[in-house]
């Protein structure tokens, strides 16, 4: 459970692990189109809400009418990896179509004396009151770069119902990982996060985890309780314990995993990291229309 002041429901925000063990950093280059908006496009749009009977967003006239540069301020977050409320950085800047920006989570803790550490940081960004706006935010990017690797993933900052039950139920969710490994050498994990767009959600959710081999063979376990904006990493050992190894030599240590839980929404994430703490690679699970798996 967060301060309920941290973002308004228009204002788009996305959480991101951070490591204690590397240096990490958040960047964008703000799209070159970023709030260009038109009085034909603010008629198209007035149109289609009255053709679904919704309610004309007027403040989407605004920019039209000041013509004032649509800027996009952004705030920080901190919470631990168990989602506990750390610390409110405010404003971290300012920026419009076409500048970027790259932001030192590390050198930032430092600045309020505080030690890096395994934990969520949040950017929530503030949009003013252009409406179009929230459909321009495109891709950040995160980085984690240590003494002997750098490896980055991608994802984009939402504006839409995220676990918060009194305004939208969810189905469920399903993640992929098509290519885990686990030989003498590597070692892949699951990272998921428990995001929401309502701060006051406290809700700790368990997805189940099966691990296939080629063969369609597969095993089954449970992930364990992952926190209210909190984030856990396990590893497959940990996942499916030791004997993950001997059932994946068959398929040479590659397998797949397919995790589901039902009635909420996670965002999951992929690891893969030397068993000598030297690499280590992520990629942000890839939503799973996009993949055919063979035998599964």
């Amino acid at each position: 459970m967060l301060p309920t002041h941290l973002w308004n429901d228009n204002e788009p925000r996305f959480g991101f692990p951070i490591f204690a063990n590397c240096v990490n950093r958040v960047s964008q280059a703000v799209r070159i189109d970023f709030c260009r908006f038109n009085w034909k496009k603010a008629a198209k749009q007035s149109l289609t809400a009255i053709k679904h009977g919704r309610f004309i967003d007027f403040r989407m006239f605004l920019p039209l009418i000041t013509m004032s540069t649509p800027v996009m301020t952004v705030r920080g977050v901190l919470a631990t990896s168990q989602g506990e409320f750390v610390e409110d950085f405010g404003v971290l800047g300012r920026w419009s179509a076409g500048q970027a920006f790259e932001i030192n989570v590390n050198e930032l803790l430092a600045s309020r004396g505080l030690a890096i550490m395994n934990a969520t940081f949040m950017l929530v960004m503030n949009l003013g009151d252009h409406a179009e706006a929230l459909s321009d935010i495109n891709i950040f990017s995160m980085s984690y770069e240590g003494k002997s690797f750098f490896a980055n993933y991608r994802t984009g900052a939402f504006a839409r119902t995220l676990n918060d039950f009194a305004k939208k139920k969810h189905a469920g969710f399903m993640s992929v990982n098509p290519k885990v490994i686990v030989n003498d050498w590597f070692v892949s994990s699951l990272l998921f996060i428990n995001h929401s767009s309502n701060p006051s959600y406290n809700d700790a959710v368990s997805p189940h985890v099966r691990l296939y081999r080629q063969d369609g063979m597969h095993l089954d376990a449970e992930f364990g309780p992952v926190p209210a904006f909190g984030w856990v990493e396990r590893s497959i050992e940990e996942i499916f314990g030791k004997e993950s190894i001997d059932f994946l030599k068959p398929s040479g240590g590659f397998g797949t995993t397919i995790s589901r839980v039902k009635g909420y929404t996670l965002a999951g994430i992929s690891i893969l990291r030397s068993r000598d703490g030297k690499s280590m690679s992520i990629e942000h699970t890839r939503p799973t229309q996009s993949y055919l798996i063979n035998g599964i």
